[in-house]
């Protein structure tokens, strides 16, 4: 039996179970695929950490993260967003290895702490009370935690991921190079001030990932492979 993953390649149409939690293959029939944020495996440190289930009312941490190396330079964007907006709380920046430098100097209006290599990301997510992301599988890591999130794609391939909905607890801004810095200013703002918005998002994001484990994951697809 064959499994692939995340697979856009003809080599999907020949296996007998495609896994891609972020986006359908529409060359491979539906029975032969899982999809969605019930399949997404994740690493097992966010199988051990308790998910955010108190939600507070103030929004007093920001987390911004944009991968291993941030091509749009959207981390740029959003740290001027939030000064703009005179963003008086914590700001947490995981900066990728291959992403590059930013000087906390520059921002000096900004609670701001930039880290690099972290070791056990569930515990920084659980902090946050609003995080800001591009639309890889980090956006479903935050769900699983309930995190409200603002969504900036880094390229088009990233605009085909299914999972950045509100239904996940994620509001989708689109192309990140096209998001102006008012604009993601205006949306940080009124996520920071609109304490309902905030709780309907993190609601959603738990109840969207509510009961997905890897140990469940693996069992659907022995099952769907007949072993």
């Amino acid at each position: 039996k064959v499994v692939t993953f995340e697979d856009l390649g003809t080599g999907a149409e020949q296996a007998d179970l495609l896994v891609a939690d972020l986006y359908e293959n529409p060359r491979v029939p539906g029975q032969r695929q899982l999809t969605g944020v019930q399949n997404a495996i994740l690493a097992p440190s966010f199988e051990s950490l308790p998910r955010k289930l108190k939600f507070r009312e103030t929004a007093e941490e920001v987390l911004l993260l944009f991968g291993g190396t941030d091509p749009s330079n959207l981390a740029v964007k959003a740290l001027e967003a939030l000064q703009n907006i005179r963003f008086t709380g914590r700001v947490t920046l995981v900066r990728g290895l291959g992403a590059s430098l930013i000087d906390p100097a520059k921002y000096a209006s900004l609670d701001l702490k930039v880290l690099s290599n972290v070791k056990n990301m569930p515990a920084l997510m659980v902090k946050a009370d609003i995080a800001i992301s591009s639309a890889g599988r980090t956006i479903t890591e935050l769900s699983c935690i309930g995190v409200p999130t603002l969504c900036l794609a880094q390229n088009a391939k990233e605009l085909t991921h299914t999972h950045t909905t509100v239904n996940n607890g994620v509001i989708m801004m689109g192309l990140g190079s096209l998001v102006t810095v008012e604009t993601l200013g205006a949306h940080i703002s009124k996520l920071v001030t609109d304490t309902e918005l905030r709780r309907t998002l993190h609601e959603r994001a738990l109840s969207a990932t509510a009961g997905r484990n890897n140990t469940s994951i693996v069992a659907r697809i022995l099952r769907k492979i007949g072993l």
